[in-house]
């Protein structure tokens, strides 16, 4: 497996979706077809890539761009693939219809091809109860990368998209993005 870890200057909104979405549905319609995001004051946020050989697919490469949004004193927690006991998860696909998606950050964006449609990517939100209330703790947009596009392309994404970004040292060797969700008490 092969992983980059960069620190990056925590977004004011996320946009991901097939484009045609954005374009002919409702803003009620969008909430359960699209992820537009926009993360709460003080959160921190990291991007992980990552590639790896496809399990059932020898020969076949996965790659993922994943962007993790919380505090910065949990934001490793999540980045390293774990949660708490008593946090609820939310999870959103993200599919598309026109083989294609955009991803959009900060009002920057990149309209990419994927080759078939499907679902290329989710969103995940961990909460916790305070009192009644809920309270959110993280938040983890992950995109599937197309098959055309190896390692190199998908890092020359990152300062295109990212502001503030800098690859975190020490971080580029096995960091398991795919939220195997070990459960921490």
């Amino acid at each position: 497996m092969k992983s980059k870890q960069y620190l990056m200057k925590c977004p004011e909104r996320i946009r991901f979706g097939d484009p045609m979405y954005f374009e002919r549905f409702s803003e009620e319609e969008l909430s359960t077809l699209v992820v537009d995001y926009s993360p709460p004051a003080g959160f921190e946020a990291r991007v992980v890539l990552s590639e790896s050989e496809a399990e059932d697919l020898p020969g076949y490469m996965d790659r993922s761009l994943t962007i993790y949004m919380a505090p910065g004193h949990t934001i490793d927690t999540y980045v390293k693939g774990y949660k708490f006991d008593f946090q609820k998860q939310r999870d959103k696909q993200v599919g598309v219809d026109t083989a294609r998606y955009l991803l959009e950050v900060d009002g920057i964006y990149k309209l990419l091809h994927t080759g078939g449609d499907g679902y290329w990517g989710n969103l995940i939100e961990l909460s916790h109860d305070q009192n009644g209330k809920e309270v959110l703790d993280a938040v983890i947009i992950t995109a599937c990368i197309p098959e055309f596009m190896n390692f190199p392309d998908i890092e020359r994404l990152v300062p295109y998209f990212l502001q503030d970004v800098r690859l975190l040292p020490g971080h580029d060797e096995k960091i398991d993005p795919q939220m195997n969700w070990n459960n921490m008490e």
